[in-house]
């Protein structure tokens, strides 16, 4: 079972930054008292910072997919330090969208001093156990 982060737009309005926060918590919550056998989250988009919710929420996940948000023709990358953070509060396996720009990749390896490092040896690769 899984969540979607939100995204800034839905059916047509726009998300305030509180009401996404508001919904990524609340659906962590809901995830974590779910009898589920893989609990996992997608993040794409990945529009705003959700470490802090991962690291607040006691809610134990198998997997997480990070990725660019599409929109038709258009794609809209996350900002680098959202991506750093969010990889430092995830303690499973990471799957990254193909979606991700190669430049975003490039700048999030070299802010890695700065925060936490993108554990670049699996960069699009982990999958949960079976």
């Amino acid at each position: 079972v899984g969540i979607s982060a939100p995204p800034t737009f839905m059916f047509g309005r726009e998300l305030s930054l509180s009401q996404q926060a508001a919904w990524f918590q609340r659906g962590l919550e809901c995830l974590r008292d779910c009898p589920a056998h893989r609990r996992w989250v997608s993040l794409e988009p990945l529009s705003f910072d959700v470490s802090k919710i991962l690291a607040e929420t006691d809610c134990p996940l198998d997997w997480a997919v990070i990725g660019a948000a599409s929109a038709g023709g258009k794609t809209f990358q996350p900002d680098v330090e959202h991506l750093c953070r969010a990889q430092d509060a995830l303690h499973c396996p990471v799957f990254y969208k193909g979606n991700l720009c190669s430049e975003l990749a490039l700048r999030a390896f070299s802010l890695q001093a700065a925060i936490a490092p993108l554990r670049w040896d699996s960069w699009r690769g982990e999958f949960p156990e079976l």
